[in-house]
Parts: structure tokens; sequence; C-alpha cells
């Protein structure tokens, strides 16, 4: 995956005079990276949401290798639901079979859940156990903000 986009160059100009040179990486790139890492030896494809207010991500995964990965815009549940279905065909997943892991702003009260849930089997929210051990952060907050812990 090829990951273009364009830092702030007074942000970056500013970071670079107050602290010296630094490595920086758009979100999306560290959220690949995490979980083409957490998909190591594992050869059943998954596919992992990150869910915030108005879009999400979506990443399909196979061994450490990207199968897919886009950000969707949505307004409604149902729309919701449509991305993830058709991901799920494209990528040649079964809605039935196929683990679909959550995280970020979702949790199971959610109408956005509850839905997917109707029509996808397999849901569950990604563990996160490991990354709140290093910080004092609940579990709810690690899902949250699960890229800002990986920075």
């Amino acid at each position: 995956m090829n990951s273009v986009y364009i830092p702030y160059v007074n942000i970056n100009n500013f970071l670079i005079d107050n602290v010296g040179s630094f490595d920086y990486k758009h979100a999306n790139s560290i959220l690949v990276e995490k979980i083409l890492d957490n998909s190591r030896n594992n050869d059943e494809k998954k596919m992992v949401v990150n869910f915030n207010p108005g879009h999400f991500e979506v990443i399909v995964v196979q061994n450490q290798k990207l199968l897919f990965f886009n950000s969707f815009e949505y307004q409604t549940p149902e729309d919701f639901l449509y991305y993830l279905l058709f991901t799920a065909e494209q990528s040649n997943l079964n809605p039935e079979i196929f683990p679909l892991e959550l995280l970020g702003t979702i949790d199971q009260n959610d109408p956005f859940y509850a839905i997917a849930y109707k029509y996808i089997r397999n849901i569950s929210f990604l563990d996160v156990s490991t990354l709140q051990q290093k910080n004092s952060f609940s579990l709810k907050e690690n899902q949250k903000h699960y890229i800002l812990f990986q920075s």
C-alpha cells in the first residue's frame, strides 16, 4: 500500500525547530501496520473495522498480507452495512463465517453494531489487552484511541 498525504508544513517545521527531526506517518499507515502485525501466522482472512463518527476504515488481511484497505463515509447504519457486505463480497468472505473485528467508537449497544451483527455472525472487538497493559486507560479508551496509543 502506498499512502499519499501532505503533512501540515507549518506544524512540521515548528516541531523540527523545537524538538529536532522525527519520523511521521499517516494515521492509517499506523493502523494498517499494526493490523498486519496482528495477523502474523494466521492464514484465515479477517476484516477489521476502525469505526469513528462519520467515517470508518475497513482492512482485510491474511497472514501479514494486506488484501484490502479503504475509508468510507456513512450517515446511516444501512450505509455502514452496505460497505461491509460489499467489501466482504469483493474479498470472497462469507458473512456467516469470516471474523470481523471492531475497534474505534463502536460498542455492543450501538445500532451500527446491531445491524452488522444481524448479517455478519462472527463479530468481536479487537483484543487490545496487550496495549492496555502499557497504559492506564480503560479497555474502551484503548479501542477508541487505538491508533494514537500505537504511535
